[in-house]
């Protein structure tokens, strides 16, 4: 599906990267996610 980047934390729990960053996720899984993805920290930056 276009536009739709779906990834988790614990596999039972998925987020839509588009609709989700960083809306829904705690604190901590914004710290891991920013750090591992550099990039959409970046991308996303207008939304912190």
């Amino acid at each position: 599906m276009i536009g739709e980047h779906l990834f988790s934390f614990d596999k039972k729990q998925v987020f839509n990267l588009f609709q989700d960053y960083h809306y829904k996720l705690t604190k901590e899984q914004k710290e891991i996610f920013d750090k591992e993805n550099p990039h959409w920290k970046e991308f996303f930056k207008d939304r912190s």
